[in-house]
This record gives structure tokens, C-alpha cells and sequence, in this order.
């Protein structure tokens, strides 16, 4: 997981995670 990345783009992560 990258925490560099803005809170936004983690949400969508964690979305598309779910999706997979």
C-alpha cells in the first residue's frame, strides 16, 4: 500500500480491492 498517496486516491484503492 502506498501512503504517499492522497486519502483520495486510498479510498479508491481500497474500492477497487474489494472489486478484485
Amino acid at each position: 500500500m502506498n501512503m504517499s498517496r492522497p486519502p483520495s486516491s486510498f479510498l479508491q484503492l481500497k474500492e477497487n480491492d474489494t472489486g478484485l
